[in-house]
């Protein structure tokens, strides 16, 4: 009984950061994963203990690491295989049979063609431009009252503004939170000029005892004034005095997503000329005896034309199928990658039934390939899916892990062998035990 009772309060111990492994019984621990084999299974050092613990790995449900990779590579593209695993790389040759993608593994990894399914360009991940509010020297004309709190919020008290410029990209997400006592009252411009002018092409979004706007103001007198959304102080979001914005904005499409407390609202069209500024203005219209707190300002760069396509359907199953950067889809057979030379850059070489000759695609004009497909076979799941960095995602039917690396029987690819670092997660298809 007493040694039942120093197991039992291992697995009730409150959990500790490092890397997390989870069973398929519900507990967990935290520690240092040291290797798993599906001979020895899951050793792990944890505080729960004073002795390593060894799991057997048909007993995980998921494990964690908790690690962010020294210089971990860009991988640009995506490829989805025909099981819907993901693998991100840079693709560095093409050929009737094969695709070569680098990047997850050390070196190269060849991969048949009959288990290519789409290809994606250009992926790249969003770009912290500016976190504020602070600090508030970096911000012109700022009223002297307006101060921070000890949570690093901007009180906002009286009526006044002042502005940045944050070097907003044609491609933008702006994030922050509003909080307030008694009533809110803020509106925060973006996309602003910073110009002297009476009339500037940019955007407001005002949130006030009134609920919340988005408006479009021009430089044309004659439309100054556009609303984009109006959303009544009603709303679920406005409950709790509080309220996190999101606005993923595409000036190449004139297009802006709003999410209210992570939830996405709605998808708005700007059918006004694109707006070019790069500032933020905070300002509070009124003065009034609202305080209103803004804070987790961020502001992010982010490629929205790798986004544009991804939703794309493949078309016809029968051939290759490439997308350009201007929304164009051609349909034939990909023969090969062409590679960057002295006098050229990298192309795609591709047949179609509608000329005569195959034509030269460049490869920096390409966002997405979907490959002729054929019927996949039918394979059991596999019990195990390992997620990486950069997206990545991949099916194992076992796997091992050392200090250095994990390797992997893959389904179709068969052996693979990666760094650890990569790796962010490993969890199981089975269902938990009941």
């Amino acid at each position: 009984m007493k040694n039942f009772k120093i197991h039992l309060s291992l697995l009730l111990a409150p959990a500790l950061l490092g890397d997390t492994l989870t069973l398929q019984s519900g507990h967990s621990f935290s520690g240092d994963v040291l290797a798993s084999s599906p001979s020895e299974g899951l050793q792990i050092n944890t505080p729960r203990s004073p002795d390593t613990l060894s799991f057997k790995n048909e007993s995980l449900w998921e494990l964690s690491f908790e690690h962010t990779p020294e210089n971990a590579p860009l991988m640009t593209e995506r490829l989805i295989l025909s099981n819907a695993d993901l693998l991100p790389g840079n693709l560095t040759a093409l050929d009737n049979s094969h695709l070569t993608l680098e990047g997850l593994l050390e070196g190269q990894l060849l991969i048949p063609r009959e288990h290519a399914r789409t290809l994606r360009f250009g992926i790249r991940p969003q770009n912290l431009v500016f976190q504020g509010p602070a600090p508030l020297e970096n911000w012109s004309e700022m009223p002297d009252d307006w101060e921070l709190d000890s949570q690093s919020r901007l009180r906002i008290t009286s009526r006044g503004s002042c502005s940045q410029d944050v070097d907003m990209a044609r491609q933008f997400i702006l994030q922050f939170r509003a909080e307030w006592f008694k009533a809110p009252n803020i509106r925060l411009y973006f996309c602003d000029e910073g110009s002297s002018n009476q009339f500037s092409d940019r955007y407001y979004i005002e949130i006030n005892r009134m609920g919340l706007q988005l408006k479009r103001e021009n430089s044309d007198p004659a439309s100054r004034w556009q609303t984009l959304l109006q959303l009544p102080p009603s709303i679920e979001a406005f409950d709790d005095q509080s309220i996190d914005v999101e606005i993923r904005g595409n000036r190449l499409l004139g297009t802006l997503e709003v999410s209210l407390d992570g939830n996405l609202l709605r998808k708005l069209e700007d059918p006004a000329t694109r707006t070019v500024g790069t500032r933020i203005v905070i300002a509070k219209s009124a003065n009034d005896n609202s305080t209103t707190y803004l804070s987790n300002l961020n502001v992010y760069s982010w490629d929205a034309v790798s986004q544009i396509h991804l939703s794309e359907s493949p078309g016809s199953s029968d051939s290759d199928t490439l997308v350009d950067i201007e929304g164009k889809r051609m349909s034939g057979t990909i023969s090969a990658l062409n590679p960057k030379s002295a006098d050229s850059e990298a192309f795609f070489t591709f047949a179609s039934p509608f000329t005569e000759e195959p034509i030269q695609v460049p490869a920096n004009r390409t966002t997405l390939i979907h490959f002729k497909s054929t019927e996949p076979p039918q394979l059991p799941p596999p019990p195990f899916v390992l997620e990486f960095i950069n997206d990545g995602v991949l099916s194992a039917n076992s796997f091992q892990l050392t200090s250095d690396e994990i390797s992997l029987d893959h389904p179709l690819l068969g052996q693979l062998t990666l760094p650890r670092e990569l790796l962010t997660l490993v969890r199981t298809h089975q269902p938990a035990s009941e």
